[in-house]
């Protein structure tokens, strides 16, 4: 499943994930590809 999450840059980072993650690992994700 993807999730896309745009930044307050304006910048769209988009997330791949299993339905089955919670929110924790989900952002720990968005940081990493924000990094």
């Amino acid at each position: 499943m993807q999730i896309f999450v745009k930044t307050l840059t304006g910048k769209t980072i988009t997330l791949e994930v299993e339905a089955s993650y919670s929110t924790r690992p989900a952002a720990t994700h968005l940081r990493r590809q924000a990094a």
